[in-house]
């Protein structure tokens, strides 16, 4: 198995294997702008479903504001890109001060998330 980044994110991979879900990790990378940078983002997991469509998924236990921010940039740089996230704990709040949890971020944001595993209506979509 490839050198993940996280304890996480292994765990994932492990089930994507387990349940036999072909994936392919950080094998892309997409540009995005900070304001006045040209940056990269390389997605944790890129996921093909059962229907032919490619998802990128991120897998995040903690999720600080930087991460959310990049997402923000990701997304509105390439509105194409189906990015969605994994929260290893959804209830977390964004921060220790925070009302808001990352899945409650996610919603907000319009992004996609899910607990802990991808999951199989995700790898159902067309």
């Amino acid at each position: 198995m490839a050198p993940y980044r996280s304890m996480f994110e292994k765990h994932l991979a492990e089930n994507l294997t387990n349940r036999k879900i072909p994936f392919e990790y950080e094998t892309i990378s997409l540009p995005y702008t900070i304001p006045a940078e040209s940056k990269r983002y390389t997605p944790d997991f890129v996921v093909t479903t059962n229907g032919g469509r490619t998802i990128l998924v991120e897998a995040k236990g903690l999720f600080s504001a930087e991460d959310r921010k990049k997402a923000l940039w990701v997304r509105d740089c390439n509105p194409d890109a189906d990015v969605r996230f994994v929260f290893q704990n959804p209830a977390l709040k964004i921060n220790p001060n925070a009302k808001q949890s990352c899945a409650q971020w996610a919603e907000r944001n319009g992004f996609k998330w899910a607990d802990k595993f991808i999951p199989e209506e995700w790898l159902q979509e067309r």
